[in-house]
């Protein structure tokens, strides 16, 4: 198929095409296969990139007279999003996530939000710098994806597009202030602190959870400052770190705010909680090693790859960026655009290219071979309900000798060795799967599985540490107080009974909720004499 010129030269198409599959392999009815997918496609478009920017130091090619079309593509993503997005408002495509009605191709609206912001810089960019031609078509673009980045409600978003426009506009808008009169200013200055604030209480209770996730956090690295908790230790100690918390707080007014975690939204404080503070500080040098050689630059992008970098920043402030794949390839390619005027001109260039692409094979091909083993899981997963018991523990036993160090899969591997009533296998996994991955879900299990082996004690305890990991959760009240029911201890029954009919309730239309605060009603009306 030919591809028509003027495309060619609007777009860098390869970059188009990787950035595509980043964006758009999703499936509502397959997401955790498509998820893998996305992932792998990921990785070989970093190693291409890698490639790429490898051979051009090798050929000595220019490669900044790509960057346009290279921004473009990366634009032209966007603005596909927004019209698939479009379409699933319209009924077209069906939303990743029955909470959210609108997502893009994502499954929360929050990285719909994190792509358009990503976008919008570019935008600004060239609505400042295109001719007169071109700029109300770049201006048209950008408004709607401004438009777009309000309506999704993300106040990291609107904060960080907001940062975008002013840095990209700067030199207009210093012009305007100039001539603004002192009273205006403050006016000025006092919209924006309402602003600010505003985002704040848009969703106060969101902003009031995370302050109480970096307290926790906080506490962790004090515990471990130097090197960390290594790779897992945000997944296997944190949840444990907010039992604790609310052991010695009880009466705080967080708990109605504390849920079931696997990121302390905040990349700067996960990296920390792994590779300690000194981990975080070449992280730091490395970003200010960024900023300094973008602010060195002379180019005409400058401003936009300062907004990026600040979108970025942003987001890693209040989110989990990272744990996306195009945020991947977005980072490695501005990375790749900022230092490659100096690599390519040092006297060293082509060595130095030599040992990064051979310092990307090791890391590729582990995450290629470890996502594999993801795929092979998933597809026993998917079948174990038309699988033999035996046939299936077979495949999950030969499973856990390449998967032993992944906590998602013991927890899978417990949990179907609990619904077979392999309890103490199932005890087994799960106590091994707490080093890698320990939460609320895990301990619910592993005190079930005790339940079931008569362990009652231990059973009850389990529940216990349970609700205080989440305490705004009925669950484990409810479990505990079968428990006693089932052993005829009515005295202890009817005072978790009293606990589950005085706690606070975080969703009011809850039908679980209504129904476990109605058993323990009738229980202690039927045991209180």
């Amino acid at each position: 198929m030919n591809v028509p010129k003027w495309l060619i030269k609007t777009l860098h198409i390869p970059t188009f095409i990787l950035w595509s599959g980043s964006v758009f392999i999703s499936s509502t009815s397959h997401p955790e296969m498509a998820e893998l997918w996305c992932r792998i496609w990921t990785y070989l478009s970093l190693f291409t990139l890698c490639v790429y920017f490898c051979n051009s130091i090798f050929k000595e090619r220019n490669w900044s007279t790509e960057r346009a079309r290279i921004f473009k593509s990366f634009f032209c993503i966007g603005i596909l999003e927004m019209a698939y997005t479009l379409l699933q408002f319209l009924g077209v495509f069906p939303s990743a996530n029955r909470h959210f009605l609108l997502t893009g191709t994502f499954d929360n609206p929050a990285v719909f939000a994190m792509l358009i912001s990503l976008c919008f810089p570019i935008g600004c960019h060239f609505t400042v710098n295109s001719t007169a031609r071109h700029k109300r078509i770049w201006k048209g673009l950008t408004v709607s994806m401004g438009v777009c980045l309000i309506l999704t409600g993300s106040r990291t978003g609107i904060l960080s597009g907001i940062c975008s426009f002013a840095l990209i506009c700067r030199p207009a808008i210093k012009q305007h202030l100039q001539k603004l009169s002192r009273t205006n200013i403050v006016i000025l200055l006092f919209t924006t602190i309402l602003l600010l604030t505003g985002l704040y209480f848009h969703k106060q209770d969101s902003a009031n959870g995370r302050i109480l996730i970096w307290r926790i956090a906080m506490e962790m690295i004090a515990d471990r400052p130097m090197w960390g908790w290594g790779r897992e230790g945000f997944d296997a100690f944190y949840m444990p770190y907010q039992a604790d918390y609310f052991l010695h707080h009880p009466a705080s007014q967080h708990i109605l705010l504390a849920d079931n975690l696997t990121n302390p939204f905040n990349e700067f404080l996960l990296f920390a909680i792994r590779y300690g503070l000194i981990g975080l500080a070449a992280l730091l040098l490395s970003l200010v090693f960024l900023l300094r050689s973008i602010l060195k630059q002379k180019s005409d992008f400058r401003g936009m790859l300062i907004s990026t970098f600040t979108t970025l920043f942003l987001w890693s402030m209040f989110s989990y960026p990272f744990r996306i794949p195009f945020v991947w390839l977005t980072t490695a390619s501005f990375i790749s655009i900022i230092l490659f005027p100096n690599l390519s001109s040092h006297k060293y260039a082509k060595p130095l290219s030599t040992f990064i692409l051979l310092c990307c094979f090791p890391p590729i091909i582990h995450m290629l071979h470890f996502h594999y083993n993801k795929i092979e899981w998933i597809k026993v997963q998917k079948r174990s309900s038309d699988i033999e018991t035996t046939d299936l523990f077979t495949q999950y036993a030969l499973l856990y000798e390449k998967q032993k160090e992944d906590g998602d899969f013991l927890y899978n591997y417990g949990a179907e060795l609990h619904y077979a009533g392999q309890y103490k296998k199932s005890l087994d996994i799960l106590k091994e799967c707490t080093t890698l991955y320990n939460d609320y879900n895990v301990q619910m299990l592993i005190a079930d599985n005790y339940q079931q082996l008569g362990f009652t004690d231990k059973a009850i305890l389990r529940y216990k540490y349970a609700n205080l990991m989440v305490p705004n959760r009925f669950l484990p009240l409810y479990y505990e107080m079968q428990v006693h029911i089932k052993e005829r201890d009515s005295i202890q029954a009817c005072k978790v009974a009293r606990t589950i009919i005085n706690k606070p309730v975080k969703n009011q239309k809850s039908r679980s909720v209504k129904k476990i605060i109605s058993e323990a009603k009738k229980y202690l009306h039927d045991h209180t004499f």
